[in-house]
């Protein structure tokens, strides 16, 4: 009977010692949990900030293809208009790429003087061709 007992009381503080070692297991796997849950709220943001960098800076990159396939354009139609408007319009350009290679000029500064340079005779094809010609002809007959 005392064996018996001395087991009993054995099994019992077994027993105890493995429902506290639970019990602080358990505690743990909550505040693991929550942080691991919080790590992954801050997770998803930092993909979903990432992502939304990603898109930005591909409609960046399609917006400046767009925008240089538009000053192309407008450069055609000036040429399809009056190719010597249009070969003048290239001149210009080539001269405001070279202008923007030097260091006076802000990377800014550089794309507003090459689309200036591209977009400064457009207005042009509202004259009329005939005033166009007449303008060449008389500026070509005075000299520069």
């Amino acid at each position: 009977m005392r064996e018996e007992l001395t087991t009993t009381v054995k099994n019992a503080v077994n027993r105890y010692e493995l429902l506290v070692k639970n019990e602080a297991l358990q505690q743990e796997t909550q505040r693991l949990n929550g942080e691991l849950t919080g790590a992954t709220r801050l997770g998803d943001e930092s993909v979903r900030s990432g992502l939304q960098r990603q898109a930005l800076n591909h409609a960046n990159n399609e917006l400046a293809v767009r925008y240089d396939h538009s000053l192309d354009l407008c450069c055609r139609i000036l040429t399809t208009y009056d190719p010597l408007l249009g070969g003048q319009t290239k001149a210009m350009v080539e001269i405001a790429d070279k202008m923007a290679q030097t260091e006076y000029f802000k990377d800014e500064e550089r794309q507003v003087l090459r689309a200036a340079a591209w977009l400064c005779d457009l207005g042009l094809i509202g004259v009329p061709r005939d005033l166009l010609r007449t303008f060449r002809s008389n500026r070509t007959s005075r000299g520069p």
